[in-house]
């Protein structure tokens, strides 16, 4: 149930992307991005919480790393094709969202050591 959250929230909002845009590939590009930052979350972050460490500053550290040079690397594609922006804009709005959801689960991790 801990990781569950993240996949819940990029799914439920592609969706509601999906029905707003359906001829768009809009919601498959946002779905795309924002559920392979969500594995990288779920990949980094099991570990530490399966085995109840407190000290979870070098991942977190890793993961904001990751995420960052992720976005660079997709808008830089997104610049050199010329693809429209509004995907990027939707797909950050999306990722907002998912990392309010990551930082609440790292809390309450916290919380509970």
């Amino acid at each position: 149930m801990r990781f569950l959250m993240g996949y819940l929230w990029v799914f439920l909002s592609c969706i509601t992307l999906y029905f707003m845009h359906p001829v768009s590939t809009l919601w498959w590009t946002c779905f795309s991005i924002n559920i392979g930052l969500n594995t990288i979350y779920v990949l980094l972050f099991m570990k530490p919480y399966r085995l109840q460490q407190r000290d979870i500053l070098k991942p977190i550290l890793l993961l904001i790393t990751l995420q960052i040079f992720i976005f660079l690397i997709v808008l830089a594609v997104f610049l050199h094709y010329q693809l429209s922006m509004i995907h990027m804009i939707y797909t950050v709005c999306v990722f907002l969202g998912l990392l309010t959801l990551q930082v609440r689960e790292q809390i309450r991790f916290l919380k509970s050591i």
